[in-house]
């Protein structure tokens, strides 16, 4: 995350510490919300008394002794055993995923971090091959072999597209053009073009940029 190259100690907004978690997915910022919280195992009763699968382990970034950073349960939650990676930071399920962003579009007390969705800086998966000023707010994310992305794109004619990636593969180096990415992106294009809306396509040449346009995120 950038927040451990400001100068400390430093007094920062909530909803600025959240905004650096949605947009840039920082891991710093990730913890101090969560710290926010209580303990990992008082996020995850909260996960769990609001019907929701997914569970968080532990901290982000790396391994930490510090008994709020560690669920001492996770152990009990693991990735199926076919798949390359084990279970590291947490384990979500797309359905969980889609519900939460779902709830965020459509609830107008998440309004304020939903178009902190709309303003999410990663463009090497679902939006590869979209124009940089197509709004698509959606949240990516990778650990280990894992790589997801899944948001709600709203369409020129009305209708609403509703898609959630998650994939795992050997290939753990971070890259922007990792197979699972380009795959991602390529699906979303191909699915766009069958939808009847290949306009919103741009087909590019070269790696993919990092966009680096910033959004002011208001109320």
């Amino acid at each position: 995350g950038v927040l451990p190259g400001w100068q400390m100690p430093a007094t920062i907004a909530l909803h600025d510490l959240v905004h650096l978690m949605v947009i840039i997915s920082d891991n710093s910022a990730t913890n101090v919300v969560a710290d926010l919280l209580g303990t990992m195992e008082e996020v995850n009763d909260r996960l769990a008394t609001a019907g929701i699968t997914s569970r968080m382990r532990r901290w982000v970034g790396g391994e930490t002794d510090a008994e709020r950073a560690n669920d001492p349960r996770r152990d009990q939650w693991s990735a199926d055993p076919s798949l390359p990676s084990t279970a590291g930071l947490s384990v979500v399920s797309p359905r969980d995923h889609h519900e939460a962003m779902w709830r965020m579009r459509t609830q107008p007390r998440h309004r304020t971090v939903w178009r902190m969705f709309e303003a999410q800086q990663d463009r090497r998966g679902l939006v590869r091959h979209l124009d940089d000023e197509l709004i698509f707010a959606r949240k990516t994310g990778t650990d280990q072999g894992v790589r997801h992305d899944g948001g709600i794109l709203p369409l020129p004619d009305g209708r609403t597209v509703a898609i959630t990636v998650f994939t795992d593969v050997t290939d753990r180096v971070e890259s922007v053009d990792h197979p699972s990415s380009v795959a991602i992106g390529q699906g979303m294009r191909d699915t766009l073009h069958l939808l009847g809306h290949g306009a919103l396509v741009v087909e590019r040449v070269g790696p993919v940029r990092i966009r680096a346009r910033a959004q002011p995120v208001t109320d």
